[in-house]
């Protein structure tokens, strides 16, 4: 199955021409003629366009618009850019894939991880050690040799100006 994504031409967008047309001062017709549509019932298209009814309009007609109202791109850009700022289609298809995979494994990986918690809490307190306590030694924290100074990681004299 392909995944399609295209840019829906938004009642906002539609209610937008239509605010820059009234504020032009011209009805649906008279910006009909401004764009060169001269057909009859050239206000349908106009009024369609500002309802965001009318099937993919290309780029040149909100052009022409945006010309007949004396507009420009600009007083609608917010609107394109709230849709270019939205993650591609891969990035989209890979975060649906991730946010299944945990929705999937995440029972499974809660029962693997309550599984360990049992079977280390019954073996802390078989050896006479709270629940939760790291051991001493090797693997816990208590005899860890403290770092010495500029041996890897970031100090303060290290950073630049």
């Amino acid at each position: 199955m392909q995944h399609r994504d295209r840019f829906v031409f938004s009642s906002e967008l539609g209610q937008r021409l239509r605010q820059l047309r009234e504020w032009a001062g011209l009805t649906q017709q008279e910006l009909a003629v401004k764009m060169g549509i001269e057909c009859r019932g050239a206000h349908h298209v106009v009024g369609r366009l500002e309802r965001a009814r009318l099937d993919h309009p290309t780029i040149g007609m909100v052009a022409g618009y945006l010309r007949a109202c004396r507009a420009g791109f600009d007083d609608i850009a917010d609107i394109f850019k709230r849709y270019t700022d939205r993650p591609t289609v891969p990035e989209c298809r890979d975060s649906a894939q991730a946010r299944k995979a945990v929705e999937v494994h995440l029972p499974e990986v809660r029962q693997v991880a309550l599984n360990y918690d049992i079977k280390t809490t019954q073996a802390r307190r078989s050896e006479g050690r709270a629940p939760g306590v790291p051991r001493s030694g090797r693997h816990g924290f208590a005899e860890s040799p403290p770092k010495k100074p500029g041996a890897g990681g970031c100090t303060a004299s290290s950073s630049t100006p």
